[in-house]
């Protein structure tokens, strides 16, 4: 089975990792996992690397975080086709000063027609200093036998052979591509696939069905206020509809 993920807001919606079946026929999937593998190193290394003088003010308002060590923040959303929106009308939303749902939403932002705000529009991730970040609520597995898997290393993107016995834990830190992974074992990250939860069962008192995560945009607004928005409270709600996806790495305001 594949990886589920909700996206945390009022709708709670449900998705699947594998969110590309809609879009197929843009462009022939890449299933060699090293190249997947590289993807996703690519992605991570470019977010990672951000210039501060680039990001501006909306990089000031990251810390401090609310998000305790149950989460995992990576400066990315997940996905073969990651989520965004593109807007269906004028509309002014109120939005936070910071990364925390529990905050006030104090901000007034500005959105316009057309607008796509997706990581793969380059001129728009520019003009309004774009920021996509995720929390993902870690999740911990213990092996149900022992198993042998191959597993890359993140630090140097290394595959390598892990041998795990029965009763040996491991945390799920965030989902990637596909049915790929980030996860945690003995104080070393690796890219991991479904094989490996397959063979394992989750751990918890309160057991969730899916992976939990929150997705914020952090942006310039068109009145110029800078702030956040958490993708889960505004998705499907009037005036948002899907990103204008032109093709596979590439969307575009929609004219």
């Amino acid at each position: 089975m594949p990886l589920h993920i909700v996206i945390r807001g009022p709708s709670s919606r449900s998705m699947s990792a594998s969110v590309c079946a809609a879009h197929r026929k843009l462009v022939a999937r890449v299933c060699d996992r090293a190249s997947t593998i590289l993807s996703i190193a690519i992605v991570m290394t470019a977010a990672a690397t951000l210039d501060p003088a680039w990001t501006g003010p909306v990089e000031a308002l990251v810390s401090p975080s609310p998000y305790d060590a149950s989460w995992h923040r990576e400066n990315f959303w997940s996905g073969e086709y990651p989520n965004g929106f593109t807007m269906a009308a004028n509309l002014t939303i109120p939005i936070r000063l910071r990364l925390d749902p529990a905050a006030a939403k104090s901000l007034s932002c500005r959105l316009k027609r057309g607008a796509t705000y997706h990581v793969w529009n380059k001129s728009r991730v520019t003009s309004d200093r774009l920021r996509f970040i995720s929390y993902t609520r870690i999740e911990t597995y213990q092996l149900k036998a022992d198993y042998k898997t191959n597993l890359t290393r993140t630090s140097d993107r290394e595959p390598i052979d892990v041998g795990f016995k029965s009763g040996d834990r491991w945390s799920l830190l965030a989902p990637l591509y596909e049915d790929m992974f980030l996860m945690e074992a003995g104080n070393t990250t690796y890219f991991a696939s479904q094989d490996l939860i397959d063979h394992s069962e989750k751990l918890g008192v309160s057991v969730e069905k899916h992976i939990v995560q929150d997705e914020w945009l952090g942006l310039t607004c068109a009145n110029g206020t800078a702030g956040w928005i958490l993708l889960g409270e505004i998705k499907d709600n009037p005036g948002f509809a899907d990103p204008n996806i032109a093709g596979y790495g590439e969307a575009k305001d929609k004219r």
